[in-house]
């Protein structure tokens, strides 16, 4: 057997063992409640508050805190798109995309002593509607992060839902 047949031998038990390994494991089907964040949390100086009794429950792949109803110091919290987003009309671009979701999260989870890793934060439940009052939304500049006040427009979070990592 010459060196190239060696590899071909090599090359084919590797796929087959590995194809063995793919069939026996079984994808992991073990789901999270989701928790909800505490009525109320400070957030860089701010309120934010959740409604626990409006929290609709979900089952995800890692540890998830929700936070339904989100208000900050009582207005709703700004969300809207990176503008010319392909399929993203115009009365939701205001915040231009920019949001500090990831660090409101890990806010929110030092605030109930969670010390796990954030692995995704998201809207689960946005709105693109006209609000008629002012917004609030966290930016980070060079000296750490602040809440800038927008006035009433499109776009603000219903819900807002923390995942850490596994």
């Amino acid at each position: 057997m010459d060196y190239t047949e060696f590899l071909l031998v090599c090359g084919i038990v590797m796929f087959a063992y590995q194809i063995h390994v793919l069939c026996e494991q079984e994808p992991s089907t073990f789901r999270f409640k989701d928790k909800s964040f505490p009525n109320m949390t400070s957030v860089y100086g701010l309120n934010v508050t959740c409604d626990m009794n409006k929290q609709k429950p979900g089952s995800f792949p890692s540890q998830t805190w929700t936070c339904a109803d989100m208000r900050v110091n009582g207005s709703r919290m700004a969300y809207g798109y990176y503008p010319n987003f392909i399929g993203v009309t115009n009365k939701c671009t205001e915040t231009r995309g920019f949001d500090e979701l990831a660090e409101v999260c890990r806010a929110m989870m030092r605030g109930i002593d969670v010390t796990r890793d954030l692995w995704v934060a998201y809207a689960s439940n946005a709105k693109c509607d006209f609000i008629d009052e002012m917004r609030l939304m966290l930016n980070m500049t060079k000296t750490g992060y602040r809440w800038d006040v927008m006035k009433p427009g499109y776009g603000w979070i219903e819900t807002l839902q923390c995942m850490a990592i596994k």
